[in-house]
């Protein structure tokens, strides 16, 4: 019994013993293991939102700068190429283009050695191509336009018919057909819900997008030099032997006839205001003991029809002519000089220039923030420098 009595105690001090340095152990500081690879996550645009970093960039959501400013009279003196590009030494003509409505894409229309006609699909601030699509026919008239959402561009040829493309992947969407001969010009509609299109029969035809259904056709006298829709879509404007502007919701070919007695002869441009009250042409006035023409800025209130319009004298012919945001100045360009003028309507004075040299084709973004300039050689994405 004594050894049992022993044997027992010395278990017992053993014990003690073991749990006294098992807590001794752990009480005392563990051995640092060897410092983890540093791992960089991405963080999310709602984190870098939460979170931002002064090492943390602003990325814009389109292509386009997001604090290009529009272009008016205060900074049109600031206007320069922002990102001018080469055109492919292959391309041997252009025969049309047109800027996307967020100016982050360009379409030509080219030709290549001996007669290959295409659509070309590019970036607009590198000219790199994004697709290229083959056309079934000539295309020597500027006839192409983007939808106002800019998923697809149309393309009229001299087959007379106008195809529609898929922006995104370069497929072609449907085939319009109407007129006898050549397409000349080809608009959308401020909703994009439908296309015009003029041809070299003297006709316009107006489609609607969805179906591809003709829902107005509109003969006048004389090849037609423009379209414009009105910017609230209840009206098509159109430039011909006279101006022509017609009610889509009356649904007839009357026209409401807008004209400068004095000089009827056809004008390749016209348009309207921001806001649709105004209609607005380029036209000229037949000096006849000078055997001149006398240009000039035509404008008509539409609420007053036919009644007197305002006339704003102008150095010289001005092409591609826009309405800036504020209604009352207009920008066009005067091929004669190779610089663009900004005319104030309101002093009817010419408030500046700006020197873009002899081009091809201009066109404006939806904002007019960005215009596109294509020349023989080289095209260029301008707005207002920093």
């Amino acid at each position: 019994m004594l050894k049992f009595h022993l044997l027992s105690s010395k278990i017992i001090v053993l014990v003690m013993v073991a749990l006294l340095l098992g807590a001794c152990n752990t009480s005392s500081p563990a051995p640092l293991p060897s410092p983890a690879p540093t791992v960089m996550l991405t963080p999310t645009p709602e984190a870098v939102a939460q979170t931002p970093t002064e090492n943390t960039p602003s990325v814009s959501v389109t292509n386009t700068p997001a604090s290009a400013p529009p272009i008016d009279l205060s900074n049109f003196q600031r206007l320069a190429p922002l990102y001018p590009w080469t055109i492919a030494g292959d391309i041997v003509k252009i025969t049309g283009a047109a800027l996307s409505p967020l100016a982050d894409k360009v379409a030509l229309l080219t030709v290549r050695y001996p007669e290959e006609y295409s659509l070309e699909l590019m970036d607009s601030k590198t000219g790199d191509l994004i697709w290229k699509q083959s056309l079934d026919a000539k295309a020597d008239y500027p006839a192409v336009a983007f939808s106002p959402d800019e998923s697809l561009v149309a393309v009229g040829t001299g087959s007379s018919n106008i195809t529609i493309w898929n922006v995104s992947d370069g497929s072609p969407l449907e085939v319009l057909r109407g007129a006898s001969y050549a397409v000349r010009a080809v608009v959308f509609s401020p909703d994009g819900k439908l296309i015009a299109a003029a041809g070299s029969d003297s006709s316009v035809h107006v489609w609607q997008v969805s179906s591809g259904l003709i829902q107005f056709t509109y003969l006048l006298r004389d090849n037609v030099g423009s379209l414009a829709f009105s910017p609230d879509g209840n009206y098509l404007a159109i430039s011909s032997n006279i101006f022509a502007v017609y009610d889509l919701a009356a649904g007839n070919g009357t026209p409401i006839l807008y004209y400068d007695a004095i000089a009827p002869h056809p004008t390749a441009e016209i348009l309207f205001s921001p806001d649709s009250q105004f209609l607005m042409a380029e036209g000229e006035l037949n000096n006849r003991d000078a055997n001149t023409w006398i240009p000039r800025i035509l404008i008509w209130k539409l609420s007053s029809n036919r009644s007197a319009f305002r006339k704003i004298p102008i150095p010289d012919v001005i092409q591609n002519m826009i309405v800036l945001q504020d209604g009352r100045s207009v920008l066009g360009y005067d091929a004669s000089k190779g610089q663009l003028d900004a005319i104030d309507t309101s002093s009817k004075s010419v408030a500046g220039t700006v020197d873009l040299g002899p081009l091809l084709f201009m066109d404006y973004s939806a904002d007019y923030s960005r215009f596109l300039v294509v020349t023989k050689t080289s095209a260029a994405l301008w707005g207002v420098s920093p």
